[in-house]
């Protein structure tokens, strides 16, 4: 009896690992396409665990220190959870700013923040960038008068 429990056990914990390795990926590739459609240099660093909150900061235009900081402190007893809620929030405004960027109004961070939903929220809006160029040219704009 126990010899089953094992192997299921053992099957959870491999699919587990084979999601997680997916989630990876496809959230690092869709920062990655994102911080290209940006113009960023080192767009790669979205799979490097320290470098992807970097690369989140350089496109939100904020400093890295304090978001790295405030990650690393939420390691320390006692006070981590403090550190470790500042750093979500600092993470949901690095965010809020690059939806922004795209033009994207401010449901699209709650739909992102929400497990499942964010791989269809984060898959649309890179479909919707596709072709997304920030810089529009003084002559096509349209006077609203």
């Amino acid at each position: 009896m126990t010899g089953i429990i094992y192997n299921i056990i053992e099957i959870i914990a491999n699919h587990l690992v084979l999601f997680l390795i997916f989630y990876h990926l496809y959230f690092s590739f869709g920062q990655m396409i994102l911080a290209k459609r940006m113009g960023l240099s080192h767009a790669w660093f979205a799979f490097i665990p320290i470098l992807d909150t970097y690369l989140l900061a350089k496109m939100a235009g904020q400093s890295f220190w304090p978001i790295i900081g405030n990650r690393l402190l939420s390691f320390v007893p006692f006070v981590g959870f403090i550190f470790s809620f500042i750093y979500g929030v600092q993470i949901l405004f690095c965010w809020y700013v690059v939806f922004l960027y795209f033009e994207k109004k401010w449901y699209w961070l709650l739909l992102y923040f929400i497990p499942i939903v964010n791989f269809f929220a984060l898959g649309v809006l890179i479909y919707q960038t596709a072709n997304y160029s920030h810089n529009v040219d003084s002559s096509e704009k349209v006077d609203k008068a």
